[in-house]
């Protein structure tokens, strides 16, 4: 049987940033989204069932506050710390909420309901 290879650059549950990214997909599940984690980078990709484009979410780590781990959109913008899990969570569904009402539809900031 030949022997796994381990990838030096694949995150992996350990990995700190892996860990709350992991974190926020759950929590992000909570609320009816479907959070996408790449398993192989340090990237989550967050889809609403309101099939709006996804977001990219990573996790790395801010130089302003002393390289501490935050999560940041795909356009770089700072969320949250990583240790904030909820307050990225809201930060995150509110935001599309934002979108979505901009753009005439409604939803709750707080909770997705399906049909």
């Amino acid at each position: 049987m030949p022997e796994q290879q381990k990838h030096e650059d694949r995150p992996d549950a350990t990995d700190p940033q892996y860990a709350a990214l992991a974190a926020l997909t759950a929590s992000l599940q909570g609320r009816g989204y479907e959070p996408v984690h790449d398993k192989d980078t340090a990237v989550l990709n967050v889809v609403d069932p309101v099939d709006h484009p996804a977001d990219t979410i990573t996790c790395q780590p801010r130089a302003v506050d002393g390289g501490l781990l935050w999560f940041f959109n795909g356009a770089g913008t700072p969320i949250a710390p990583a240790s904030h899990i909820v307050e990225a969570t809201v930060l995150i569904v509110a935001d599309r909420d934002k979108r979505t009402e901009q753009q005439g539809e409604s939803a709750d900031a707080l909770h997705v309901t399906r049909p």
